[in-house]
């Protein structure tokens, strides 16, 4: 059923909704105290009538959870054209979720008895719980009667047309937004329903919709998006064990200056080669102007980092600096990705672990030197990068977001489960950092952050920069201008993951053990949220991002268990009112302000 709502909502909306494991647990906390306060003690009625009512209590609470979502985050940004941001806007409204019921419920496990549960069902040697029999029973239902709807009535054909045009159904009289509104409705109320048939079978607290939707994800990953048969036969199955702009217009004069003719040959004809080289002078005046001011803002930087463990001066706050700085470099690795390549890579968090686990394991295992063992690292993240994208490459928009999040998810299970070698679950502790003063360790981590950036920065004011930005803008135009996208694509991979696992090596000894719960796919939404939040495809943005997401939760702890909440509706915010992310943001007050 959770699987079922979210193909439900891709196939109308092309959106995944990575809110949809909040509503999970939304279902199941409104049918625990729904059966377990209000039917059994206010209404009197016995067990089984009162968690029956619980059910009816979790697809309403699904349903209106579902309104509230789609009227606040999914309808201002339909018409925006731009995939990541709802995107984003659905972690943002999962924080605030998730940390909203940690605040109301605590974060102990809840005892849910369903009165099925006691009931056993035999069938030869086989044993069955009454509540497995439940689950089956109703998700059979659910989906027999949202296939009727789907099939046989005016309204499922109705939303049948807008999944397949939008724009034509609208033609014909038929209301998308109204459509679409039901759409999320209907799948809210299919993942709080699974909420209350999954609430006594689950450790029921604020989390318990994360294992749920992992398997949810891969359901639908198996069944295709936007089908629904494949997504029921998928969930039986896992059940049992067009424009090119600033790029393309770089690009061209490399692709095409070897050739006879074309724009040089005009220019010369018409008589203006005077002019050309007065433009040339011009040009190289505000090259020029522009490398002083960049070299100025650098410098400033340099300063202001210099100064920073003086102006904040105790081993907590400069820990969250080693920690900012780390986050920065996980950002810039991640906008050269979706940034200047356009590619939603959503594993990145996989590159991060394996630049940890890696380094580490040479360094506690084989006694390597700290050095040594990082350039290791960097190399097997950066190779694995390759890897991804031999594969991802073909893919676009959330089929590679998907694609990623699935390398993700396996990355995450290896270090689980790999138990000889990265110890599984218990971790890996006594780690020493390659500097144990605090201060030392920023300034390490800080300087090959600033390295990183002006190398990145270089890069992608070169050509190389050009031929990533125009893959971005239009994948076709760039293939028809001769760029290799496929190498291209893998390049940005491999250099990204690279990074991402150099930034991997320092946070296990800046922490002190490493777990694999330290990379799972949260953290790859957290470094998406810092490079959409500070304004993707620019360099500055993401490290804006980067350190607005950092000390913001820790200016918060004021607020004790709202803080997160406060972050979550923040970003939630900056998504829907902030398009192009803080820094653009800025530029256009500045402009408005110049103006009048």
């Amino acid at each position: 059923m959770v699987a079922l709502g979210l193909t439900l909502i891709y196939g109308v909306l092309n959106q995944i909704n990575f809110a949809h494991a909040d509503f999970v647990t939304v279902g199941a906390f409104t049918a625990f105290f729904t059966a377990t306060r209000f039917a059994t003690k206010v209404l009197g009625l016995p067990d089984t009538g009162a968690y029956l009512l619980s059910m009816f209590a979790a697809l309403g609470a699904g349903a209106l959870l579902g309104l509230a979502v789609n009227a606040a985050v999914f309808a201002p940004l339909r018409d925006r054209g731009d995939e990541l941001r709802p995107l984003i806007a659905t972690i943002g409204v999962s924080v605030l979720l998730e940390n909203a019921q940690l605040a109301l419920f605590g974060p102990i496990p809840y005892q849910f008895d369903s009165p099925f549960a006691r009931e056993t069902l035999r069938i030869g040697r086989i044993f069955f719980s009454g509540q497995s029999v439940l689950v089956v029973a109703v998700s059979a239902a659910a989906i027999a009667a949202l296939y009727g709807f789907m099939r046989f009535t005016f309204l499922g054909k109705a939303l049948r047309a807008v999944a397949q045009d939008r724009e034509t159904a609208g033609l014909m009289g038929i209301n998308p937004n109204l459509l679409i509104a039901l759409t999320i409705v209907i799948a809210s109320a299919l993942a709080g329903m699974a909420g209350a048939l999954l609430g006594p079978v689950l450790v029921l607290s604020p989390f318990a919709g994360a294992s749920v939707i992992v398997k949810a994800f891969a359901i639908v990953i198996i069944g295709g998006f936007g089908n629904m048969q494949g997504t029921i036969l998928a969930g039986i199955l896992v059940g049992h064990p067009g424009r090119c702009h600033r790029g393309l217009h770089g690009a061209i004069p490399r692709l095409r200056a070897d050739r006879p003719g074309g724009v040089r040959d005009a220019a010369r004809h018409a008589g203006l080669a005077a002019d050309r080289s007065d433009r040339r002078a011009q040009r190289g005046k505000r090259v020029n102007e522009r490398l002083t001011a960049r070299r100025a803002w650098l410098g400033v930087a340099v300063v202001i980092v210099a100064a920073l463990p003086w102006l904040l001066d105790t081993s907590y706050w400069r820990g969250i600096l080693v920690l900012c700085a780390m986050n920065v470099l996980l950002a810039l690795s991640l906008n050269l990705v979706i940034g200047y390549t356009g590619q939603l890579n959503l594993g990145q968090s996989a590159f991060f672990g394996i630049g940890a686990y890696v380094s580490t394991i040479l360094i506690k295992s084989y006694g390597w030197n700290f050095w040594l063992a990082a350039i290791a690292a960097v190399g097997a993240a950066g190779l694995l990068g390759l890897a991804l994208a031999a594969f991802a490459v073909r893919l676009r928009g959330h089929y590679l977001a998907i694609a990623s999040l699935g390398f993700a998810v396996i990355t995450y299970q290896v270090l689980v489960n790999w138990e000889n070698v990265t110890q599984g679950v218990r971790g890996i502790y006594g780690i020493m950092p390659p500097f144990s003063h605090p201060a030392a360790l920023f300034y390490l981590v800080a300087g090959i952050a600033v390295l990183v950036y002006v190398l990145i920065d270089n890069l992608v004011r070169s050509p190389v920069g050009d031929t990533l930005r125009a893959i971005r803008e239009d994948e076709v135009s760039a293939a028809s201008l001769g760029i290799n996208r496929a190498l291209w694509k893998a390049f940005a991979f491999g250099v990204g993951a690279a990074i991402a696992g150099l930034a991997g090596c320092f946070y296990p000894g800046f922490v002190g053990t490493l777990v694999p719960d330290a990379f799972n796919i949260v953290e790859s939404f957290t470094m998406m949220a810092m490079v959409i939040v500070g304004g993707m495809g620019t360099m500055i943005g993401p490290v804006v991002g980067a350190i607005v997401l950092t000390f913001l939760p820790e200016l918060l702890r004021g607020f004790g268990e709202l803080r997160l909440m406060i972050y979550g509706l923040a970003l939630t915010l900056v998504v829907l009112f902030m398009p192009g992310g803080m820094v653009q943001a800025w530029i256009a007050l500045k402009r408005r302000i110049s103006s009048s």
